[in-house]
């Protein structure tokens, strides 16, 4: 197999942005190697969604400062758990975090 590329990111309350995110970097690197997690079942997925690598989990209700470290913490989790797994079939990971 080919080595590949892993472009990774997280959103929560921003399709239109996370739309955009799916169609710049799905031009640049292809959409079959993006995979973004979306923050929270209650949020509506991105309308490109089906074209990449979609993952919604479960939402952590705090108080903005705290619940942007832990949804940052939660994201680096996610991405190193998922990484260790494809990790051997790629040559490059791009990660990037928004919310």
């Amino acid at each position: 197999m080919e080595k590949t590329i892993a472009v990774i990111s997280m959103v929560r309350n921003d399709s239109f942005f996370a739309n955009k995110w799916i169609s710049y970097y799905g031009a640049q690197f292809g959409f079959q190697n993006l995979y973004l997690f979306i923050d929270g079942m209650d949020q509506p997925l991105p309308e490109k969604a089906s074209k990449i690598n979609c993952f919604q989990i479960p939402h952590l209700y705090l108080k903005r400062a705290k619940a942007d470290r832990k949804r940052a913490k939660k994201f680096l989790i996610l991405q190193t758990l998922y990484i260790l797994d494809i990790m051997q079939y790629l040559q490059w990971i791009l990660m990037n975090f928004w919310c």
